[in-house]
């Protein structure tokens, strides 16, 4: 089930596969979305809630960037 904030996602409009791309012109594509997307601190929100932390960019931040967050956060 979709959260409300997932319908006004930057990202919605556009081709899932940029935010799973490992290196490239779509990773950057896809975080550059991210920065103008009104609800981004709500996606990147639910990725460290739920643990999504292994693929794919949320909220702007790559899986590695996400789990050093969480260690700092658990710290």
């Amino acid at each position: 089930m979709m959260d409300d904030w997932t319908d006004e996602a930057a990202c919605a409009t556009n081709d899932p596969d940029l935010w799973f791309e490992e290196k490239g012109h779509g990773m950057r594509f896809a975080i550059t979305i991210c920065g103008t997307c009104r609800v981004a601190s709500d996606c990147l929100l639910d990725a460290l809630e739920t643990g999504d932390n292994q693929h794919g960019i949320r909220g702007g931040m790559l899986p590695k960037d996400r789990r050093k967050m969480l260690k700092g956060m658990a710290a």
